[in-house]
């Protein structure tokens, strides 16, 4: 009995293991589709209106 309570503890680590790498491929999933709808959107907006005109924030100069 001993033995095979340390394989479920081993089992448990491991499905733990996997949920959190299904978690992250999840969310990489998502932000890269999130990225691409927001590029699209933006390009979109600029073909529509061409006299828009992008602004970028100020660089601080830190001395």
């Amino acid at each position: 009995m001993e033995n095979a309570e340390g394989d479920w503890v081993k089992a448990n680590e491991a499905e733990q293991r996997v949920i959190e790498e299904i978690q992250q491929l999840g969310q990489a999933a998502l932000q890269g589709w999130a990225n691409e709808q927001n590029q699209a959107q933006q390009d979109q907006f600029i073909q529509t209106h061409p006299q828009a005109q992008r602004t970028r924030k100020k660089a601080l100069l830190v001395k």
